[in-house]
C-alpha cells in the first residue's frame, strides 16, 4: 500500500459563497455527486484514523496526517476499502476508543486532479474543501500552483482558511459545551 498525497484547504462558507462556488465548479468540472458520509474518528497517538461510511457506497478506513495550519497544506494518507464497517467500528471502538463522529452531506465536484467538496456538516455549518490530488511523480509545487489557481477562481480569502479537521472543530465545540454546564 502506497502513501498518497494531496494539497488541501478548508474554508467556512455562507449561502452566497456556496452558490458562487457551485456555479464555478459546475462550469469547470464534473458534478455534483451528492454523498451522505459518517466519519468515525478513533483515538490515535499520531495523525488521524477514521472509518468513513457512505450511504449507498463503499466504506473506507482512512489514516492521514497533516499540519494544522490555515493555509494550503500537504496531507499524506492511506485508504483501505472496508467490507464490514459495522464490525470494524466495534473492534476499533473496543481497542482504541472513538474520539468523535462527524456526519455531513457532501457535494463533490471533480476538476482535473482536484476534488471540490461543498459540505454541510452537522453541528458546524457549511464548508468548502479543495483537495489537489498529487500524482506519485508530481512535485508539491505543481499541486500548489493548481491550488492557487482554484483559490483565485473561487475568490477565496485566505484569512478565512480553517486550520482544523472537522473532528477537531467538533471536539472543541463539545469541550466548550461541557465547560458551560
Amino acid at each position: 500500500m502506497t502513501m498518497a498525497r494531496n494539497i488541501e484547504i478548508k474554508v467556512r462558507i455562507n449561502d452566497q459563497q456556496k452558490s458562487f462556488v457551485t456555479t464555478i465548479a459546475s462550469r469547470l468540472g464534473e458534478g455534483p455527486q451528492r454523498l451522505h458520509q459518517v466519519d468515525t474518528f478513533f483515538n490515535t497517538s499520531e495523525g488521524r484514523l477514521k472509518l468513513r461510511e457512505i450511504t449507498g457506497g463503499t466504506s473506507e478506513l482512512i489514516s492521514y496526517s497533516r499540519e494544522d495550519v490555515a493555509e494550503p497544506r500537504i496531507c499524506n494518507y492511506l485508504r483501505f476499502e472496508v467490507e464490514q464497517p459495522i464490525e470494524l467500528k466495534k473492534m476499533l471502538e473496543k481497542s482504541v476508543g472513538i474520539r468523535c463522529v462527524v456526519e455531513k452531506d457532501r457535494d463533490v465536484y471533480l476538476i482535473d486532479q482536484a476534488r471540490i467538496h461543498v459540505d454541510q456538516v452537522q453541528h458546524l455549518g457549511q464548508f468548502l474543501e479543495i483537495e489537489v490530488v498529487l500524482r506519485s511523480d508530481q512535485q508539491e509545487e505543481a499541486g500548489a500552483e493548481i491550488m492557487e489557481s482554484l483559490v483565485e477562481q473561487f475568490q477565496l480569502d485566505s484569512t478565512g482558511f480553517v486550520d482544523k479537521a472537522y473532528a477537531d472543530l467538533i471536539a472543541q465545540q463539545l469541550d466548550t459545551d461541557h465547560r458551560s454546564l
